[in-house]
């Protein structure tokens, strides 16, 4: 997480994170130039960081904000999505793929690619929704170059609206091959990727700054990271010059994903007032603080291994 937290006195601010088993980490945030252009200014004072207590921090404080990068180990405070069950059913409730040809209990073939419904129980509604369902990998020819957009099978469903906590989100009606009134658009996975770059605006000069209307876009780009197209020159230009780079967050994409069935839910929470809490537990001075800003999730759901088949190459064709 990253936070910029306003310490409303002079002294000593202490803050730290509330850890469970002490595999916490909360550390200075290093500002752009650019942050300081803007009105920030530099603070040289230093403070030492007891290594024994990577949770916590103690650093001088003149009532302004300071801005922070905290790693956080535990358990989520939130309640994040998780399937439900249906009515009737004592089983434990799980989300699956569709086999093909599959039928309803009345004999019909169904039209959507998984199984199960999803509810969540964050504090504020889930924007911005795309949900991602890798059905497995594609079939590999032996001795063939894999030349494909990409080695997963992946479909991406843009929700229509913001999904509420409490609802439950029905996959059936998500994964729908046909039409459907919760998703206003579905594509494979490597046309969204691309859409991901080529909303990109470049611009020369020093006026080339990060658009703030695209942040939700940028997030999902970062989620994705290592599943985004490298660039083509010899194209010429165009969408294929894009050059995607990243100074955070390594680690913690999810392109690891794409080599397993599964079904990924990104999207962000947004908060406002004294009531907001972040997902990670914050204290000043041993009290939690209020947190407003964006909070954004990724979630991910196993699904039932797939391996890849190989195809002989005495048998291609």
């Amino acid at each position: 997480s990253w936070v910029a937290l306003l310490s409303p006195f002079y002294g000593d601010a202490q803050v730290s994170v509330k850890s469970e088993d002490g595999a916490n980490l909360i550390s200075a945030m290093h500002s752009s130039s650019a942050g300081l252009l803007g009105g920030g200014f530099p603070d040289n004072r230093s403070y030492r960081m007891e290594t024994r207590r990577p949770e916590e921090i103690i650093f001088p404080s003149r009532s302004t904000v300071k801005e922070l990068q905290l790693e956080w180990a535990g358990r989520a405070s939130w309640s994040m999505p998780e399937p439900i069950r249906q009515p009737g059913d004592l089983n434990e409730p799980k989300l699956r793929l569709t086999e093909p040809g599959e039928a309803d209990e009345n004999g019909t073939i169904v039209d959507y690619e998984v199984h199960g419904e999803l509810m969540h129980q964050l504090p504020a509604p889930l924007e911005d929704v795309v949900v991602l369902v890798n059905t497995g990998q594609i079939t590999i020819q032996e001795g063939a170059r894999i030349d494909g957009k990409l080695t997963g099978n992946v479909l991406a469903y843009e929700l229509a609206g913001p999904w509420a906590p409490n609802v439950p989100l029905s996959m059936a009606e998500v994964t729908r091959r046909a039409e459907s009134v919760d998703v206003k658009r579905r594509r494979a996975g490597f046309a969204y990727l691309s859409e991901l770059l080529a909303a990109e605006r470049i611009t020369a000069g020093a006026g080339n700054r990060p658009d703030p209307r695209r942040l939700s876009d940028r997030l999902k780009a970062l989620a994705l990271f290592p599943q985004l197209e490298p660039p083509n020159f010899t194209a010429g230009p165009g969408v294929g010059d894009r050059l995607a780079m990243r100074s955070r967050t390594h680690g913690m994409d999810l392109g690891l994903w794409f080599t397993q069935p599964c079904v990924m839910v990104l999207g962000q929470v947004n908060q406002s007032g004294r009531d907001a809490r972040s997902v990670v537990p914050l204290l000043l001075g041993g009290n939690e603080v209020p947190c407003e800003g964006l909070t954004y999730i990724m979630w991910v759901y196993p699904l039932e291994p797939k391996p890849p088949m190989v195809r002989a190459a005495a048998s291609a064709g």
